[in-house]
């Protein structure tokens, strides 16, 4: 099973990421992952946003699985106003 597939199965909350890589790095898990290239609702206008301002990157610990600590890294798109 695809590691996306497998994600949006158990973790649907999450479905505006895409996982890109999962790897072992020693004693933890590493996920990267990036947010979709899609249009998303900008919430001050009620419009869509897609164009792209730039992009960050940011490191979260998550809960431990299979007794292993696991950190995501996770690039973010920064959006443009569509109206402004």
């Amino acid at each position: 099973m695809a590691v996306n597939s497998l994600v949006a199965k158990v973790v649907s909350g999450l479905s505006v990421l895409v996982v890109e890589h999962v790897t072992g790095d020693g004693d933890k898990a590493v996920v990267a992952a990036r947010t979709r290239d899609a249009a998303v609702p900008y919430p001050v206008w009620r419009t869509s946003a897609a164009r792209v301002h730039g992009c960050y990157r940011r490191t979260v610990p998550d809960v431990p699985a299979d007794g292993r600590p696991v950190v995501d890294h996770l690039r973010v798109r920064r959006l443009v106003c569509p109206v402004l």
